[in-house]
């Protein structure tokens, strides 16, 4: 198996410092050996409800910065009673355990409107 194929995806151990995934991480992860990358509670970061609204913070496993710039490989959003699920997206789990205060702190303040406003820094 070639790892060139896997160059965009990560994974972590457990404590949510990624790295990239090898050959042996996907045969593993297709054993059911590596969860960081298939079991979405091992991806979840932060989970925390506010009224309505619900803040997820997870490790996305795809970087999503899409080979422009660093990695962007964690991502909050909100969820609930609105048509607008705004998100943000880190490069480290320290960034994004940040944002998700921040969030959190918005909605309880201002509510979604408030969240919106944000600009949170990726790194």
């Amino acid at each position: 198996m070639d790892a060139k194929g896997y160059g965009d995806w990560w994974t972590h151990e457990g404590d949510f410092r990624p790295r990239k995934v090898t050959p042996e991480d996907v045969r593993r992860a297709m054993d059911g050996g590596l969860r960081s990358m298939l079991d979405a509670q091992e991806r979840q970061v932060l989970y925390t409800r506010v009224g309505k609204w619900r803040v997820s913070t997870v490790f996305l496993v795809l970087d999503h910065s899409f080979g422009d710039g660093v990695p962007l490989l964690f991502e909050t959003m909100v969820f609930g009673e609105s048509d607008a699920e705004p998100c943000w997206r880190y490069s480290t789990v320290d960034a994004a355990r940040a944002g998700h205060a921040r969030v959190v702190e918005a909605l309880e303040a201002g509510g979604i409107d408030a969240a919106c406003d944000l600009d949170l820094p990726a790194t």
